[in-house]
């Protein structure tokens, strides 16, 4: 069940890098579509492939120091989206001082569209993932029964808690 975990939270890990990179894409072309903030005229790319290298270096990095790929709430919806919702603002405004000393160009509407749209689309594959992984069921996921060795005292009283809490023993 670990290892189910573990192979779970990579493919997390590399979902989120890649619809990271997809947020961001769709940020640009969402910014050159909506009438909203200065018009951009007819400048060439939005963003340079040395941003997406950037955002695809600094989001991985941001989500591991945040704990957001932290196994306890591998089944949880509400706890991944709570720390979801911390990490992706800390990561956009470390991508925004990037920008401001590098890229100053980007357009800072085009920054808040990928915020958003990175938010949105994270949590989704989230819910998704939690659902297929079978914990949204609304009870908890075991990990598996627990083999007590030994009947001393302290074994039987390691045992009375597991079958008051409703555990496999």
């Amino acid at each position: 069940m670990f290892r189910r975990f573990r192979r779970f939270l990579t493919l997390l890990a590399i979902g989120d890098v890649l619809l990271t990179l997809a947020a961001l894409a769709l940020a640009v072309l969402l910014r050159r579509a909506m009438p909203w903030g200065k018009s951009l005229g007819e400048q060439g790319q939005l963003v340079l492939p040395p941003v997406y290298g950037m955002v695809a270096l600094l989001w991985p990095v941001a989500f591991q120091v945040l704990s957001v790929y932290d196994s306890q709430l591998v089944t949880s919806v509400c706890g991944q989206v709570r720390r979801l919702t911390v990490a992706i603002p800390v990561s956009v405004f470390v991508l925004g001082g990037f920008l401001y000393f590098t890229y100053r160009e980007v357009p800072r509407l085009l920054v808040a569209y990928f915020g958003v749209l990175d938010w949105l689309l994270l949590a989704l594959m989230r819910v998704v993932a939690v659902v297929l992984l079978g914990g949204g069921r609304g009870g908890r996921v075991s990990a598996g029964g627990v083999f007590l060795i030994g009947g001393g005292g302290a074994g039987g009283g390691v045992g009375e808690v597991i079958s008051r809490e409703g555990l496999e023993a």
